[in-house]
C-alpha cells in the first residue's frame, strides 16, 4: 500500500501533520527497515523536521530504534550533523533518553567522533548528560572510547566530574553509592574539574530549603536506625531455641553447640553495632551544623550495613538453626530464594553499577599508557590491578551463587530422598544436642 500511494502522489512523503511530522517520522517509530528504505527513496524526507526541531533520525535514536538510526545515518549523507530546538545532535537525544545501542553504534564507528565531544545548547556533551542521568552502562560505553573528552567544560563551567560530584553531594538516599561510583570512576581515570568552579562556597552553602531537608532525612534515618537497634538488642536475649533450663550449663543457649549459632550472634552484632553508632552520629548532627552532608551520608551508611546483618541474622535462623532440610526441601528452597532476592534487591545495583563502571578503568587506562601517556604510570597500573581484581571476584560471585541455586533445585527435582526408618535413625550423642524422635523433643543426656 506504501508502495501504491508513493507512486500515485510523489510528494506524499513529505508532508507533515499538525506536528510537523511526516510519514518517515512515524515510519520509524515502527522499526520497520523495509518501510524506511522505501520513503528514503525521497531522501529529503530525511531533512523535514517536526514543530520541536527533531528530524527522522533523532525520534529513531530517542525511541532506541537501533537498525533504523544505523540506515539513516548511512544512507543520508551529513545526517549525524542534524541538531534539534536544543542544538542535541543524534548522540545527545540517545543518551539523555538511554538507548545504549544506539550509543554503542555510534561510539564504535570512527566516522561519527565529532558527535563525541559535541556541546548542546547549555554545552553539555553526551558525558554530561550521561552523568546527569546517572546511567551507569552509557558512561561505562562512552568512557570506553578513549576519544571522548572527560574534561570538557559546559557553558555552566561544570566538567562532567563538577557534574557527578555535585549530584552525589545533593543526594540525600542511599543511591548515592551509586552517584558516588560514578564519581570515583572518573576520578580514577583521571578526569578533571573545572578551576573555574569555586567548589568550597557551593558545598556548604547551605539555604533554609535546604537545611530544612537535612532535617527531614536525618529525622527519617534515626527512626529506622533506632528501631534496628531495639530489635537488633531484643535478638541477642532472646536467641533461637531459648535457654537450657537445668544442668550445669542452664542459662545458656540452647544452640550454642551449633557452629552457625556464631554467625547469628556475628550478624546480629553487626546490625547492633552499625545502628548504635548511627544513632549516635545523627544526634550529633542535630545539634550542629557544621559537615551535616558528610555526617548523613556516613549515617545512612551505617544503616544500611544495620539492615544487612538483620536479614543476615533472619537467613541463619531460618536457614540453618531451626529448618531441617532433610525433611523440608520446600522451606528450605523458598529461604534460599528469599535470601537470593534480598542481597539482589540491596546489593545488587550497588554491585552492577561498580562492575560496569570498573569496565572503562580496565580499557581505557591501558590504551592511554599504550599510547605514551605516562604522567601518572604507576597509579594507573594499580587502579588497572584493582579494577580487574574486583570484576573477577564479582564474576566468581556471580558464578557460585548461579550454580549453588541450581544444585538446590536440582536436588529437589531430580534427586530421591530415601524413607527414613524409626530404627534407622542416628541420635545426637553430644552433650546439649537436640533429639527429635516424632512429636518427642528431649535434650541429651536426659
Amino acid at each position: 500500500m506504501s508502495e501504491s500511494l508513493r507512486r500515485w502522489e510523489p510528494t506524499l512523503a513529505e508532508r507533515v501533520d499538525i506536528d510537523g511530522r511526516t510519514a518517515l517520522h512515524y515510519a520509524v517509530l515502527t522499526g520497520e527497515t523495509g518501510l524506511v528504505e522505501l520513503l528514503l527513496d525521497n531522501s529529503s524526507a530525511a531533512y523535514i523536521p517536526d514543530n520541536d526541531g527533531l528530524f527522522p533520525v533523532h525520534v529513531a535514536a530517542i525511541a532506541g530504534k537501533a537498525s533504523v538510526t544505523r540506515m539513516l545515518m548511512e544512507m543520508c549523507l551529513n545526517c549525524d550533523e542534524l541538531l534539534d530546538n536544543k542544538q542535541r545532535n543524534v548522540l545527545h537525544c540517545a543518551v539523555e533518553y538511554g538507548r545504549l545501542m544506539v550509543v554503542w553504534y555510534i561510539c564504535r564507528n570512527p566516522k561519527f567522533t565529532r558527535l563525541l565531544n559535541a556541546g548542546d545548547c547549555e554545552g553539555n556533551t553526551p558525558l554530561h548528560l550521561a552523568v546527569k542521568h546517572g546511567n551507569a552502562i552509557i558512561i561505562s560505553c562512552l568512557m570506553m572510547n578513549t576519544r571522548v573528552n572527560l574534561s570538557i567544560i559546559n557553558h555552566g563551567g561544570s566538567t562532567p566530574l563538577d557534574v557527578a560530584f555535585n549530584k552525589s553531594t545533593r543526594d540525600y538516599s542511599l543511591s548515592w553509592l551509586s552517584s558516588t561510583s560514578i564519581t570515583m570512576c572518573l576520578q580514577a581515570c583521571n578526569a578533571y574539574t573545572s578551576r573555574f568552579l569555586n567548589r568550597a562556597d557551593k558545598r556548604f552553602l547551605e539555604d533554609k530549603e535546604e537545611s530544612s531537608v537535612y532535617t527531614n532525612v536525618s529525622q527519617s534515618i534515626l527512626c529506622i536506625s533506632v528501631l534496628i537497634a531495639a530489635g537488633s538488642f531484643a535478638a541477642a536475649f532472646t536467641p533461637p531455641g531459648g535457654y537450657i533450663a537445668d544442668g550445669e550449663d542452664a542459662g545458656m543457649p540452647l544452640l550454642k553447640e551449633y557452629a552457625e549459632f556464631s554467625s547469628y550472634v556475628a550478624a546480629d552484632s553487626m546490625s547492633f553495632y552499625c545502628s548504635t553508632f548511627a544513632t549516635c552520629l545523627l544526634v550529633h548532627d542535630s545539634l550542629t551544623n557544621r559537615r551535616r552532608r558528610r555526617y548523613l551520608s556516613l549515617s545512612a551508611g551505617l544503616v544500611f550495613l544495620a539492615v544487612v546483618g538483620m536479614v543476615l541474622t533472619f537467613l541463619v535462623v531460618t536457614t540453618d538453626l531451626t529448618l531441617d532440610s532433610g525433611n523440608s526441601w520446600d522451606d528450605l528452597i523458598f529461604s534460599i530464594t528469599v535470601g537470593v532476592f534480598v542481597f539482589l534487591l540491596m546489593f545488587g545495583r550497588v554491585i552492577f553499577v561498580l562492575s560496569i563502571l570498573a569496565i572503562p578503568i580496565c580499557w581505557r587506562l591501558p590504551m592511554q599508557l599504550w599510547r605514551g601517556n605516562h604522567l601518572h604510570f604507576w597509579q594507573d597500573i594499580l587502579k588497572v590491578i584493582a579494577a580487574a581484581i574486583f570484576l573477577v571476584y564479582v564474576s566468581l560471585g556471580f558464578l557460585m551463587t548461579v550454580f549453588s541455586v541450581l544444585e538446590v533445585v536440582l536436588a529437589f527435582f531430580f534427586v530421591e530422598i530415601e524413607n527414613v526408618t524409626p530404627s534407622s535413625i542416628e541420635f545426637c550423642s553430644w552433650h546439649g544436642c537436640v533429639i527429635q524422635h516424632g512429636d518427642l523433643i528431649a535434650l541429651y543426656p536426659s
